[in-house]
């Protein structure tokens, strides 16, 4: 809707057909169909830019997936991405089952960004991460905590106080920029050369 309002033509997948109702009475253009299944008779012309959020890690198959978007692009385009982060606050909740297969088939760090282009013979224009907010220690904390005995883990320590403390404190000390990439995802622009 952002990208709409900006002025720019819209598209998308969607496989739920009420999902794709709400988008096209939005303006946007919907195939109800999955990716490979789509060319470019039916979207009209290539893309200037295809976004992949919170997609790949569901696949097993990105470098193909990322093959096929690529083909639908045209040459300049970008590719934009975003996984979680395998470097960041998940580090704290290893249990977390979101993050455990069939939901998620990879995990994803900063340099698979570089392989990942390698492999599809697109230009890695930049990559980083989110910020780690102090909110989201508290969480990963309590989750893991919640989490760890399920699994006959030990918690972390220091009950529901510690976790308020580290993350008032990172908060109010400005760690945020001593560790400034260490959030939720990781994301990726690629290009088409």
């Amino acid at each position: 809707d952002l990208a709409k309002q900006a002025g720019y033509e819209t598209c998308g997948i969607e496989l739920n057909g009420q999902a794709a109702a709400k988008a096209r009475a939005g303006g946007h253009v919907v195939f109800e169909q999955l990716l490979h299944e789509l060319n470019l008779t039916q979207t009209g012309e290539a893309f200037d830019l295809i976004t992949l959020f919170q997609v790949l890690e569901h696949l097993s198959d990105p470098v193909g997936v990322l093959k096929q978007v690529s083909a639908l692009l045209k040459p300049g385009g970008f590719i934009s991405i975003a996984v979680p982060s395998v470097e960041g606050i998940y580090r704290l909740i290893p249990f977390d089952p979101h993050q455990w297969p069939p939901h998620h088939v990879s995990r994803w760090r900063r340099k698979d960004f570089a392989q990942l282009a390698r492999a599809t013979d697109l230009k890695l224009v930049e990559c980083g991460g989110d910020i780690l907010l102090g909110s989201g220690i508290g969480h990963a904390w309590k989750l893991h905590n919640s989490l760890a005995p399920v699994m006959g883990r030990r918690g972390y320590p220091g009950g529901e106080m510690l976790p308020r403390m580290i993350s008032f404190v990172y908060r109010k000390t400005g760690l945020k920029f001593i560790f400034p990439r260490w959030g939720y995802s990781l994301y990726a622009h690629f290009q088409k050369t």
